[in-house]
């Protein structure tokens, strides 16, 4: 067999086809096998139907997300599938041969109707709706708000069905590579999920109570959290509460002057909106797993409004959270697509950053940390959990050499102040005379999971190594957490327990 045989034949792609079910979901595969179109191997009669979700590849992976529709296989049960490259192109979804697309959109009185239905060559019918109020509205039986939206008929079977293994995620990037060192920290989330209290009416579905009767408005990012973990661990449930989550953010909690999310409160639009409270990555993921639109959408819209409000503020309130989270989901928004006005937002903010930073100290000053005789106090695991991710992102996507050597220093800075060899994990520091002169160290929260996340790979295994280290993570979240959804989600969202 040739070369040129070899590569035209290369499975990308092994998922399940369930039976005489359709299966529609998205998966980012290699950009230059895309050129060739792809083709489908599995049981007589089944066909493949795809197209683009993304306008340009990953800089990062070279890869694309692209929607698969697989139907018609004769097979009763699932069987595998297999997605190779050279073959059919990407089709237009409104002319589809496998499955047809079909948008409805109606304007009543008040609101706006769009109805999207797909319908398969097998004879299935799927349809979603979505209402948006224009004004104060009462829909089956419960009271909306202006700019609120409400989506029915969701199916999450048409991609929790896929069968795509966590090794195919993690080669794909979606997750990190290996996946053992958090593994044990995985299994404790899992066992979290059962306990957490997800509302079930329809205006608070796939949202979740802290205490005081606090609505979260998935603080942190809950809905990436079920997302990653769903397809670290092959939980087809935890994806189904991403899909929900996703789409409360969506429609609940998304301000329509602004773009960004309302901040937690009594209900779900009390707390203003709030660039330091806005997470987006989580709905782009879901969206991209689900091949839906109106999320990829969303996150758009929620990017482009952290460009336009920049969260800087004065003294004390002028804090690290408020720059480092908005930073790292602009970055998860432009590895997603090059958007010229998220991009210029970002450069702008990394040079006000850059301005920022203390050379003596290796820290970026902020009015927070400010402290009488020149002592500047660091919130370490705010920097570590929310700054510093953002900007890897950042130096993946630009390689810029001047973020990249700072990042380094505060890497090893890190690492310098975990290795002491005293219980507990350290999650503030105070600096002064070119040194940090005192640290405070914890053991048993959320905290100390944050501030791993602002080690390399390398010295994250290395620390992890540590009985110390190890004994000060504990069993977090407790069962007894009285702000178990949130302290469930600080520590999912943690990139490194999914390596």
């Amino acid at each position: 067999m040739s070369l040129l045989t070899i590569a035209i034949t290369q499975v990308i792609l092994t998922c399940h086809a369930p039976g005489p079910k359709p299966l529609r979901f998205g998966f980012p595969l290699p950009a230059k096998q895309l050129e060739r179109g792809l083709r489908i191997a599995g049981p007589p009669g089944v066909r493949l139907q795809w197209r683009r979700l993304q306008r340009r590849p990953d800089r990062v992976t070279g890869r694309l997300w692209v929607e698969l529709c697989i139907a018609g296989g004769a097979s009763r049960g699932k069987s595998r599938v297999r997605i190779l490259a050279g073959g059919r192109h990407a089709t237009d979804p409104a002319k589809g041969d496998v499955v047809r697309r079909e948008i409805d959109v109606q304007s009543p009185e008040g609101r706006r109707e769009e109805t999207v239905r797909w319908r398969w060559r097998c004879g299935v019918v799927d349809e979603i709706r979505y209402v948006t109020f224009g004004g104060a509205s009462e829909f089956e039986g419960e009271d909306f708000s202006a700019g609120e939206s409400v989506t029915t008929g969701l199916d999450a079977e048409r991609f929790v069905l896929s069968g795509v293994s966590s090794s195919q995620w993690r080669s794909a990037g979606v997750l990190p590579k290996g996946g053992a060192i958090g593994k044990e920290y995985r299994r404790r989330l899992l066992q979290v999920v059962a306990r957490l209290p997800e509302l079930g009416t329809l205006r608070d579905r796939g949202d979740y109570r802290r205490s005081r009767e606090v609505m979260t408005n998935l603080e942190f990012d809950t809905t990436s959290v079920f997302a990653r973990l769903g397809l670290a661990e092959g939980k087809r449930g935890l994806l189904k509460k991403a899909l929900r989550s996703a789409y409360h953010s969506a429609d609940h909690d998304l301000d329509a002057r602004t773009s960004l999310l309302h901040r937690h409160g009594k209900d779900h639009r009390h707390g203003p909106p709030d660039p330091g409270h806005t997470w987006l990555h989580g709905i782009l993921l879901v969206g991209c797993l689900a091949a839906e639109e109106r999320l990829i959408n969303t996150a758009r819209r929620i990017a482009r409004g952290l460009a336009r409000h920049p969260g800087m503020g004065e003294g004390r309130d002028d804090r690290i959270r408020d720059v480092g989270w908005p930073l790292a989901e602009m970055e998860a928004w432009l590895r997603f697509e090059n958007d010229p006005e998220v991009a210029g937002a970002v450069e702008g903010l990394v040079g006000r950053l850059r301005r920022r930073f203390d050379k003596r100290h290796g820290v970026f000053r902020f009015g927070e940390g400010e402290r009488r005789r020149g002592v500047y106090e660091e919130p370490l695991w705010v920097t570590a959990g929310s700054l510093m991710p953002g900007l890897r992102a950042y130096v993946a996507r630009t390689r810029h050499r001047e973020v990249r050597d700072i990042l380094r220093r505060m890497e090893r800075a890190v690492a310098d102040l975990i290795r002491v060899g005293k219980p507990g994990l350290p999650v503030r520091a105070w600096l002064a005379g070119g040194e940090v002169y005192r640290h405070a160290r914890v053991s048993g929260t959320p905290s100390v999971f944050m501030v791993l996340e602002g080690l390399n790979p390398s010295d994250l295994r290395r620390c992890l190594n540590r009985r110390l280290v190890t004994s000060a993570l504990g069993e977090v979240p407790a069962f007894d957490d009285p702000d178990l959804p949130t302290s469930f989600t600080i520590v999912g969202r943690c990139a490194w327990i999914y390596r």
